[in-house]
């Protein structure tokens, strides 16, 4: 039991991490994106 709450814990903080970095990458493709696009 114990070794499976610590597994489903690391899964939520796995899944966490990947959606923070998932939207900081994002940001900075939206970032570029605009910054590097010819369109007004």
């Amino acid at each position: 039991m114990r070794k499976y709450k610590r597994s489903g814990r690391d899964i939520v903080s796995f899944l966490l991490g990947f959606a923070s970095i998932s939207i900081i990458a994002f940001f900075v493709i939206r970032y570029i994106l605009q910054t590097v696009s010819f369109a007004p």
